[in-house]
């Protein structure tokens, strides 16, 4: 089975209505997340509490953030990894090949150690991170893999 690690973006993306990335964000979602294809999601906590956050901060009320919640709870295809002891061994190691922020670096590790395609709209996470892991905006996974 085929291991997904979302960047936050895509799924902020797709659930902010002026987003200009909204459509191809829940687009990828629903291909990846509800559908009967072979993906399993990995959901670092910093990716939720990210996305819930930011989600927040955008619309000024929770349901935006809820929403969000919800959908993940309502996935069966997925998994919740907490940041543990071997993913900052990993990011540590990371730090002199990675010109990353700190939650990006954190996330790019979880990629690495669960051995999970990283998907973002962020384009420099996406080019720090492809020598090391498969990397990819969601248009460009779906065009590879759906």
């Amino acid at each position: 089975m085929t291991k997904l690690l979302i960047d936050s973006n895509v799924y902020v993306s797709a659930l902010t209505e002026e987003d200009s990335l909204r459509k191809p964000s829940f687009s990828f979602l629903e291909k990846t997340l509800y559908s009967s294809s072979p993906f399993h999601i990995i959901f670092p906590r910093l990716v939720l509490l990210e996305t819930a956050n930011v989600l927040f901060r955008k619309t000024g009320d929770f349901e935006q953030a809820t929403i969000f919640h919800e959908m993940i709870k309502n996935s069966t295809k997925n998994e919740i990894i907490e940041f543990d002891y071997h993913i900052q061994f990993v990011a540590e190691s990371l730090f002199s090949k990675l010109c990353l922020k700190t939650s990006d670096l954190i996330i790019a590790a979880s990629a690495f150690v669960t051995n999970s395609q990283l998907i973002s709209w962020d384009k420099q996470l996406l080019k720090e991170c492809s020598p090391f892991i498969e990397a990819y905006t969601p248009d460009e996974f779906l065009k590879k893999y759906v």
